[in-house]
C-alpha cells in the first residue's frame, strides 16, 4: 500500500520531516522526529503548530523522542525529581492534541526498553509512535524489533485502513501444462538461465525462490495466454467450417424441394 507524497517541511537542523499525503486514497499525516539530547522545549512547540494544522486527519507522529513519558515504567532505574521542559511540552501535547501511545495503549504495564545508554548505564523506552484522530486507521502490530548496528531497537508499526479493499486473486498453476511438451521445455531453458545468472551467495534462498516463483508464473501465464489465443483461432476456424457445412445442406434442401 504506498503512500503518496503531497508535501513535507522540517527545520534547518533536520530533527523532525512532517509529511503530508495520501495512503488508500485516504490523507494521511507522517511526524518523523529525532529530538537532541538538549532539553529543547521550543523543537516541541514548534511542532504543535505543525500538529495543529493537520486538522482531523489522521497522525502518525514517530521516531526518537529522547525522553521518557513514564518514569516508572520508562527507565530501567526510575529517575525523581522535576520533569525536563520537553517532556512536560510533549505531555501537554498528547493531552492536548488527544494522541495516543500506541505501544503503551497495547501494552499498559510493560517494561520493554528501546535503547540502552551506556553514559548512564540504563535503559529506556524513548522510541515510540503516537496516533492522533486515528479513526482511519487499523493497527495491527506494533513491537520492537532486532537491534543491529544503533544502540536503539527498530520499532515496527502495521497499519491499514477501514476502507474496504478487492481482495487480489491468488494464482495458482495449471498442472494441465506439464502434460505439455513445448511448455515443459520452454520453463526448463528459462529455469536454466535463471539459475545461471542469478543464483548467487549474496541473497538468501529464501528471496531467491520467491523470485523464482515470480519468474515460473511469468511463462506460464505467458503460455496459457498463448494456448488460450491458439483455441480461440481454432475454435473460430472450426465454426466458420460448420457455417459452411450449413449452408451448403441448406442449398442442397432448397433444390430438393
Amino acid at each position: 500500500m504506498p503512500f503518496q507524497l503531497r508535501s513535507f517541511t522540517t527545520d534547518a537542523q533536520v530533527r523532525y520531516v512532517f509529511l503530508h499525503g495520501e495512503l488508500d486514497s485516504r490523507e494521511l499525516c507522517i511526524l518523523n522526529i529525532y529530538a537532541p539530547s538538549s532539553d529543547d522545549a521550543e523543537l516541541f512547540c514548534r511542532l504543535q503548530c505543525e500538529l495543529v494544522s493537520c486538522g482531523g486527519m489522521p497522525i502518525i507522529w514517530a521516531g526518537d523522542f529522547n525522553c521518557v513519558l513514564d518514569r516508572a515504567l520508562d527507565r530501567s532505574t526510575p529517575k525523581l525529581g522535576t520533569k525536563p521542559h520537553m517532556t512536560s511540552m510533549l505531555c501537554g501535547i498528547l493531552d492536548n492534541l488527544h494522541f495516543v501511545d500506541i505501544r503503551r495503549e497495547m501494552h499498559p504495564t510493560s517494561t520493554t526498553f528501546s535503547c540502552y545508554s551506556p553514559t548512564h548505564g540504563a535503559y529506556s523506552r524513548l522510541d515510540r509512535f503516537l496516533l492522533g484522530n486515528d479513526g482511519s486507521l487499523d493497527i495491527l502490530r506494533v513491537g520492537y524489533q532486532v537491534r543491529f548496528l544503533s544502540n536503539h531497537y527498530p520499532l515496527l508499526l502495521e497499519c491499514g485502513t477501514h476502507s474496504p479493499r478487492l481482495a487480489i486473486p491468488l494464482w495458482r498453476m495449471q498442472s494441465e501444462l506439464l502434460g505439455d511438451h513445448e511448455y515443459r521445455h520452454d520453463i526448463q531453458e528459462v529455469l536454466a538461465g535463471y539459475f545461471s545468472e542469478n543464483w548467487t551467495t549474496a541473497l538468501s534462498r529464501g528471496l531467491e525462490w520467491e523470485a523464482l516463483k515470480v519468474v515460473i508464473r511469468g511463462v506460464s501465464l505467458a503460455k496459457t495466454y498463448g494456448i488460450r489465443k491458439k483455441l480461440d483461432r481454432e475454435g473460430r476456424a472450426v465454426r466458420g467450417h460448420i457455417g459452411a457445412l450449413w449452408s451448403r445442406l441448406d442449398s442442397y434442401v432448397r433444390k430438393d424441394f
